[in-house]
């Protein structure tokens, strides 16, 4: 075209016929891009109608739509826009345009190559793009006839743009353009690149505002973009390099601080790597030593509000310093420990201040001291878990306790007291007839009601006092009795006892007396029960005796001779036990009180030995008693012969026949300390009957067996 002098033809090219074929040029562009945008895989259409042709395809097949592609499409178009827009707003502070085509381009390449776009949702990509120079090729003109429909007008627009721009930029700096001068240099831009695979060239609106706006009149100015390439290229690395450096260093400064082995990096990297892999490593630090120190943050609060309630000692760890992993575990395992002490100390807290509002209920007492107070307030947290606190509330609930037992061992004395002046004015309430009982009430109402019912019935009890008095005295004797008081200790009281006269301080003094002797009672309970006991198998072994000695238990046993022997030896084991059990008891007693235990005055041991030797003596009286008796049944004969044939009794013999089976007659007399040695029997011979049978005469040897067992056991004392 240039050849041929063409240039004039632009001059026939209007300015809204250059704005259509821009636009139709755009829209071509955005037909042939659209199938691409939206991961179409659809067949180019060549001829007339494609653009048509091309929308028709693409609508068909849009349910096969790559969703990949088209989010990825959608994303670089409004960041293009988005780019636009900005640089458009602030041209004016913008020295250089921004590269917002080329960082699109980057950042999606980077994106579909680490996200593996393809192989997970078949993204489309360019693939192996070829490296080095390519070796010059002569085009092949077999394609003219399928590019020549298409190259004419973009031929004639490319022109029509270049034209235009030279025009404008002519018109801006004050000098002309030759039209046929720029077909040709245009012309000889693309010939020589077609022999290298190239893509045509033409005018580039921004990069020619950009030269100019620098100040370039030459291509050489590129040469100059070059050396700037190299100079931000050569500055870039330093960057990395320094970077690498200060990454170094802060990366071993914060591993000595987290206590950890340096990091080493891996050989034959780039330098890229190299920096990419200190920051990576690097942040990876920074937010591991943030999360201790915010754990650490929490843990002492934690900490901290756990060791206020519980009056302990935090856990050290050094102010302004980096916690280890063993620490931030130390500090964790004491926060458990604290908690678990903290429930503990509330388990105990919560039950000690439950059973100090009980008692105090029970009792009915009101606070007043400021523990007293704290401990049954509402609030809990008022009082703090300490174990000086908790020792506190243990003290005042063993103080509490021991009000209580005063308490109730008042109310019960008070309660004594009343049932026994309820016997001796023989009042209806000794029933419990008539006295109110409120089993809801605390103890100190109850205290002040018996106190009021005890103070109504001395009232009552000095209007009666002749009457009391006697009952007094009858309570007295009785209470003497079971504690076996001796002579010795009641002539004390004697005189009083005995007095007429009625008279309060008489009464007093009984009363007096009365409570004296129930104190000796219940100290001396234990005692006075086993010396019962031990008079009760007296009293069962002196029975056992007298069964010994009577000669009808032979008759109509049915195995109580048995049961007896058994019972009785049962009694003669016991007794000697107990005897043990009071001596060791009493030696107790008496060392404890340093004064002699009496009974009816007399030492215990003395007392029981006393009763053996009475005892000794009455079973040798009666045997007296028996001999001397016998003896006088018994008158002296004098020796003489008898006729024969003649009966010496003078009386006629029976003329009753005298069976075989008829017992012999015979009397015994037997001691019981003498059974075996001092017997003595009497046989009544008839002539008429026979001897003994053998079976009677093992019955006459048995029972004679069984009188020897059952024998008095003659006492050793």
């Amino acid at each position: 075209m240039a050849v041929f002098r063409l240039g004039f033809v632009s001059v026939y090219l209007s300015a809204p016929m250059l704005d259509g074929f821009a636009t139709g040029a755009s829209c071509t562009i955005l037909t042939v891009q659209a199938k691409y945008l939206l991961g179409l895989k659809i067949p180019r259409h060549q001829g007339f109608g494609t653009v048509v042709v091309t929308w028709i395809n693409i609508f068909k097949n849009i349910q096969k739509t790559n969703i990949c592609d088209m989010i990825t499409s959608a994303i670089c178009i409004s960041t293009l826009v988005a780019g636009k827009e900005l640089q458009d707003h602030y041209k004016d502070r913008l020295k250089i345009p921004l590269p917002t085509e080329l960082v699109v381009v980057a950042l999606a390449t980077i994106v579909s190559h680490f996200a593996d776009l393809n192989g997970l949702y078949s993204s489309s990509i360019s693939g192996a793009i070829p490296t080095g120079f390519i070796p010059p090729k002569v085009p092949s003109f077999e394609m003219m006839p399928r590019v020549a429909l298409d190259a004419i007008p973009m031929a004639v627009i490319s022109f029509a743009f270049t034209v235009s721009l030279s025009e404008m930029f002519a018109k801006k700096n004050g000098y002309t353009v030759r039209p046929n001068q720029e077909m040709m240099a245009i012309g000889f831009c693309n010939i020589i690149p077609s022999f290298f695979h190239c893509f045509t060239t033409s005018a580039a609106l921004a990069k020619t505002m950009v030269r100019d706006s620098t100040g370039c009149q030459t291509q050489v100015s590129s040469v100059d973009l070059l050396n700037d390439m190299i100079t931000e290229e050569d500055a870039l690395r330093h960057r990395i390099k320094t970077n690498i450096i200060t990454s170094q260093k802060q990366l071993d400064d914060l591993c000595l601080e987290m206590q950890l082995e340096p990091y080493k990096l891996e050989e034959n990297l780039t330098v890229l790597q190299m920096e990419k892999n200190l920051r990576w490593r690097l942040e990876t630090l920074q937010q591991e030593k943030n999360d201790r120190l915010k754990e650490l943050s929490n843990m002492r609060q934690q900490d901290e509000e756990l060791c206020t309630e519980l009056c302990a000692t935090p856990f050290y760890i050094p102010t302004g310093s980096l916690p280890s992993c063993e620490q931030l575990q130390a500090l964790k395992e004491h926060i458990q420990t604290l908690a678990e002490e903290k429930k503990s100390r509330v388990k105990v807290f919560s039950a000690l201040r439950q059973d100090i509002k009980c008692m105090m209920e029970e009792m009915g007492h009101d606070p007043e001291t400021s523990l007293e107070k704290d401990s049954v307030c509402n609030d809990a947290d008022i009082f703090l878990l300490t174990k000086e606190n908790i020792k506190a509330l243990q003290l005042l609930l063993t103080q509490l306790e021991v009000k209580r037992e005063s308490l109730l061992s008042t109310r019960d004395k008070l309660k004594d007291r009343a049932m026994s002046l309820w016997n001796r004015l023989d009042c209806p309430e000794k029933d419990g007839i008539g006295f109110p009982v409120d089993p809801q009430g605390s103890i100190s109402n109850d205290i002040s009601r018996w106190q009021r019912e005890v103070q109504r019935l001395e009232e009552l009890q000095k209007s009666m006092l002749e009457d009391v008095i006697v009952k007094v005295r009858q309570e007295l004797l009785l209470l003497w009795d079971v504690c076996k008081f001796g002579p010795r200790q009641k002539e004390a009281f004697e005189p009083h006892f005995s007095d007429d006269s009625y008279t309060e301080e008489l009464l007093l003094l009984h009363e007096s007396e009365l409570v004296k002797v129930k104190d000796c009672y219940e100290r001396n309970r234990p005692l006075l029960e086993a010396l019962e006991k031990w008079e009760k198998n007296w009293v069962l072994f002196q029975d056992f005796e007298k069964k010994a000695s009577d000669p009808s238990r032979f008759s109509n046993r049915g195995g109580a001779l048995l049961r007896e022997s058994k019972e009785r030896t049962k009694v003669q084991k016991m007794l000697p036990k107990l005897e043990e059990e009071l001596r060791s008891g009493i030696d107790a007693w008496e060392k404890k009180q340093g004064t002699a235990f009496l009974v009816h005055g007399q030492r215990v041991m003395e007392y029981i030995a006393a009763q053996k030797e009475e005892y000794r003596l009455q079973k040798d009286k009666e045997k007296l008693e028996r001999m001397t008796k016998k003896t006088e049944s018994t008158p002296l004969k004098t020796p003489t012969k008898r006729t024969l044939g003649m009966n010496p009794g003078g009386s006629v013999p029976s003329k009753i026949r005298k069976t075989p089976s008829q017992p012999q007659l015979r009397t015994t007399s037997s001691s019981s300390s003498y059974s075996s040695s001092s017997a003595s029997s009497t046989y009544l011979a008839l002539p008429s009957k026979p001897p003994l049978s053998a079976a009677k005469s093992e019955f006459s040897r048995k029972a004679s067996q069984e009188a020897v067992l059952n024998s008095t056991v003659k006492d050793v004392l």
